[in-house]
């Protein structure tokens, strides 16, 4: 990709000509983290971009309008961002910087139930018991959901993110070793060390802003372990990117 679409650079420091492809996780604060990407990267610059995109939200999860864009949008992208799996790098084929945010899957899943019972009006009433036993949300949002993102594969039929599978030993490997070759990866709970991390990086600017904070409410106990069990693959996922993100920080 021709280094004359790249953005002039902040802070005096080039950007770089590898395009940056952000993995958003929902629920990892990747809302607010967007929003500092977006200090730093405009207009056509970003996939997806308001003015060029007629709905957002389906640029932002399907993979099919993803890998079908064409060369000449390609070439003017310097940061892609969204809901998409691991897989949808190689698909597009070419090198990315990729960042992602991982988050502790308990406090994850927790966080997205109380998401629902506050924007979807049907989950208003419910409990969070009640809102993670619904069938559609718990294959596609909340069971083993960090791993599936990353253990998805091409041969996958997967239209979005949504897309269910079971996450067997094979799986889950090839999800830790798809994370190895990510480049950046942050945690939730130390988000600010992932920001200072690309400014000092890649010259960029800005502090995350802290867009939404979750109810105060707390769940039974019963639930907490229930989720633990449910979605023991996204631990022992989780777990490795904390070891790595250790390792790498120790290098």
């Amino acid at each position: 990709m021709s280094g004359s679409h790249e953005p002039a650079g902040v802070g005096g420091v080039p950007a770089s000509p590898t395009p940056f492809f952000f993995l958003h996780v929902m629920k990892t604060a990747g809302s607010s983290f967007g929003a500092f990407l977006r200090r730093n990267f405009r207009g056509s610059a970003i996939y997806p971009d308001a003015q060029r995109e007629s709905d957002m939200m389906r640029a932002y999860t399907s993979i099919q309008q993803l890998v079908r864009l064409p060369a000449d949008r390609r070439a003017s992208i310097r940061l892609y961002a969204g809901h998409f799996p691991f897989m949808v790098t190689d698909m597009l084929g070419g090198e990315f910087i990729t960042i992602t945010l991982l988050r502790e899957p308990t406090e994850r899943i927790l966080s997205y139930l109380k998401h629902a019972k506050r924007y979807r009006p049907e989950f208003e009433t419910k409990s969070l018991e009640e809102i993670y036993e619904t069938p559609s949300l718990f294959s596609w949002l909340v069971h083993n959901y960090q791993v599936k993102l990353f253990a998805m594969n091409p041969g996958d039929p997967a239209r979005t993110h949504l897309y269910p599978i079971d996450i067997d030993r094979d799986r889950l490997e090839r999800a830790k070793a798809n994370l190895e070759r990510v480049t950046s990866i942050g945690l939730t709970d130390r988000l600010d060390e992932l920001v200072s991390e690309l400014c000092a990086r890649y010259g960029w600017r800005g502090a995350v802003p802290r867009l939404e904070v979750s109810e105060a409410f707390r769940p039974s106990s019963a639930l907490e372990d229930r989720i633990a069990s449910d979605n023991q693959a996204d631990i022992e996922f989780y777990d490795f990117a904390v070891e790595l993100y250790r390792q790498r920080r120790r290098t």
